[in-house]
């Protein structure tokens, strides 16, 4: 048999393209290239603005019908007035473009008008509710009294006995009718377990249960005398009658509770013992109803680069690299760096554990991303999370390309007084502005306005910086400096 060429083939073909069919490929690319670009604007910065709109738009329209309803009810009025007080919150909030508690206030608003209309209505004012703020990945719901779960959507109101679901790739945040938000977190089970108002007494009680995994508390204070807050597992519980937040993780297997109580007072209990925590501190409790000593929880890690809402421009973001920066805390064994694509950081883009306190990052597709960084204590455990930042990253083919010049920023007032500074300005309508690395407010004109809080005593450097919609920087810097006392 004749022994079959090794060698390779080689096929050499081509087409003809005209003049026109190449400027027509070329006006599709660009098409494309646009419709990328506002799609993903219109993912990441349209679809939470419109959702707060719309939260918005619907606690206007009950708060109206509220007041328009006769009534000298003193319950009413009352309910009036904070549904007033939170709208302007809400939109407060939205001025200030936070979407997510503007939405919040927005429907703790309406929660309220729907109060105020049920009691003049002459119906049952005391049924409470739970409603969701956001639904990420996979998370699921289980009527009280019902066998099967249903997928969780926006629109659902919880009651009493309800249960919620959150698999490894799943979260979600609910809001009480008493203004607490609770997030729950990936691979979690809570159960509704009480929901009281008395309309008289003004005493509200709130129970939740987690069954096994994770879940973030953060109260409001309640006016009534004897109201509280509950979060409980099945070894201890943890409640609370003022404005706080709370950490609480439980392991079914190990059958352990930890409570951390990032702020405000906490009671927790067991059958055996009871233990009063205060802010930054934490316990663990057991099964057996013991309570470990209390424990001082570090501070929370201050992020410092990039600032919040950063826009990085990069021709080829895949290749680029970017290193975020936080401050050090002191008794910290590590810290872990958690960024998402997500506000409540399911399925996380990047979570790892560092020693320092900075991490060069490479590799970010086109997108949004949230950020935040954990303090890991000498026993492995997790102190309170940073505030949460948000950076973008884009390319050249979704930018102006013909705006290269920085937008302006003059500092029309800058006045010491003690450790603050008092500063007004100006800047580009539009632009994004930072001030030490913190987001400031822009007004529509251009103009803005802070107070600054200097962070040590003798000379500061205080740092201004504006960019622009293309991506265009402008960087001020002033010196202050603070007497020692």
């Amino acid at each position: 048999m004749a022994k079959r060429s090794s060698r390779s083939t080689i096929i050499l073909d081509w087409v003809n393209v005209t003049y026109r069919s190449a400027a027509l490929w070329i006006c599709g690319a660009l098409i494309l290239i646009i419709a990328g670009g506002f799609y993903w604007y219109h993912a990441t910065q349209v679809a939470p603005r419109d959702r707060a709109v719309q939260a918005i738009e619907e606690a206007t329209g009950l708060m109206s019908k509220a007041v328009a309803l006769t009534s000298s009810d003193p319950r009413v009025l009352e309910a009036r007035v904070n549904a007033r007080e939170t709208i302007e919150e809400a939109e407060s909030a939205f001025a200030s473009r936070d979407w997510d508690r503007a939405r919040q206030a927005a429907m703790h608003s309406a929660t309220l008008s729907r109060k105020a209309i049920d009691l003049v209505e002459g119906k049952n004012a005391n049924s409470a509710e739970v409603r969701f703020l956001h639904i990420e990945g996979d998370v699921k719901v289980k009527r009280a009294g019902e066998f099967s779960w249903e997928t969780a959507h926006d629109q659902m109101v919880l009651n009493v006995g309800d249960q919620l679901k959150t698999t490894s790739s799943g979260s979600a945040q609910l809001i009480y009718f008493d203004g607490t938000k609770s997030t729950v977190d990936s691979g979690s089970l809570l159960e509704i377990r009480q929901l009281f108002e008395d309309p008289t007494t003004k005493e509200r009680k709130v129970s939740e249960r987690l069954g096994w995994g994770s879940v973030q508390v953060s109260t409001r204070k309640q006016s009534g005398p004897g109201s509280e807050h509950e979060v409980s597992t099945e070894v201890a519980s943890a409640t609370t009658s003022e404005e706080g937040e709370m950490k609480v993780r439980y392991d079914k297997d190990q059958g352990v509770a930890r409570f951390d109580a990032y702020d405000g007072k906490w009671g927790i209990k067991t059958q055996e013992s009871k233990k009063a925590l205060g802010s930054g501190q934490t316990v663990d409790a057991y099964g057996d109803g013991r309570i470990s000593p209390t424990r001082d929880l570090p501070t929370a890690p201050r992020l410092l680069s990039p600032s919040d809402q950063k826009m990085f421009v990069f021709e080829n973001p895949a290749e680029a690299e970017m290193t975020l920066r936080w401050e050090k805390v002191a008794g910290a064994r590590e810290y872990r760096l958690t960024i998402s694509e997500r506000n409540l950081f399911t399925d996380p883009a990047y979570q790892g554990v560092i020693q320092g306190t900075s991490i060069a990052v490479e590799g970010l597709s086109v997108q949004s991303y949230y950020w935040k960084v954990e303090t890991v204590m000498p026993d492995g455990g997790l102190g309170p999370p940073s505030a949460v930042r948000r950076f973008r990253v884009t390319g050249q083919s979704v930018r102006d390309s013909q705006d290269n010049t920085p937008p302006p920023l003059e500092i029309t007032d800058f006045l010491l007084s003690g450790p603050m500074v008092i500063v007004n300005g100006l800047t580009e309508p539009g632009a994004g502005l930072w001030i030490d690395n913190e987001k400031i407010d822009v007004y529509e004109d251009g103009t803005f306005y802070a107070v600054v809080r200097l962070r040590k005593e003798g000379e500061n450097i205080v740092e201004f910086l504006a960019q622009d919609a293309a991506g265009n920087e402008q960087v001020v810097k002033r010196r202050a400096y603070v007497e020692t006392y």
